[in-house]
């Protein structure tokens, strides 16, 4: 792949290369990429710096804890991370639906029985039981217009609090292990050829 830059005299021109497969560079590409720079999985500094990130903007609980929720994350990455919190925003948004599921579903359940009455009663009814009964179906029925045509007037969405974040753990786990064979590859790899490394002769398992 050839890239043709047009730039002025003044200007600086940074090519970044990234890959999860340095062993396959051969030396001709490693000598014109002189700084290697190995990304590692976030240590609990960092991913608690992450956690900050991404939950700038929203609205937390006061049993969050940005050095807790590092601590429960450990090998996890900043794609990981990210999608658990996404996970954990999820959380709050669940209860709304299943509160809205059983208001709906206990609506219905009333209209059944009114239906039913009305049905085996029919020549016994008089007025007054009839406005009675048309009352509470209009209710329940009235309980599933106002969720469907304005769903968001009445909805109020809690902060997340740290128990959101434990749940979603549970769904959203670690993509990597730290004792998985590429991530070693990768360090053995950093040692000898990336920034600061030692430049051992030594043979990565890889290439036997």
């Amino acid at each position: 792949l050839i890239i043709i830059f047009h730039s002025q005299e003044n200007e600086r021109i940074l090519v970044l290369a990234a890959t999860n497969r340095p062993f396959d560079l051969d030396d001709a590409v490693l000598r014109r990429l002189p700084r290697r720079l190995l990304v590692d999985l976030p240590d609990k500094i960092n991913r608690e710096k992450i956690f900050r990130v991404i939950l700038s903007k929203e609205e937390l609980d006061s049993s969050v804890e940005f050095s807790a929720l590092a601590e429960m994350t450990e090998g996890y990455s900043g794609s990981d991370i990210k999608n658990l919190c996404v996970a954990a925003a999820y959380q709050p948004i669940r209860e709304i639906i299943s509160k809205e599921k059983q208001v709906a579903g206990h609506g219905l359940k009333n209209e059944e029985k009114i239906e039913t009455t009305t049905t085996s009663d029919e020549n016994s009814i008089n007025n007054n039981n009839i406005k009675v009964k048309v009352e509470k179906s209009e209710e329940g029925i009235g309980v599933e217009d106002v969720e469907t045509e304005q769903p968001t007037k009445n909805v109020v969405i809690r902060s997340l609090m740290l128990s959101d974040f434990v749940n979603a753990k549970k769904e959203c786990s670690a993509s990597v292990s730290e004792d998985a064979i590429s991530i070693a590859e990768l360090r053995k790899w950093n040692e000898m050829y990336g920034e600061g490394g030692n430049r051992s002769k030594t043979l990565l398992p890889y290439f036997l």
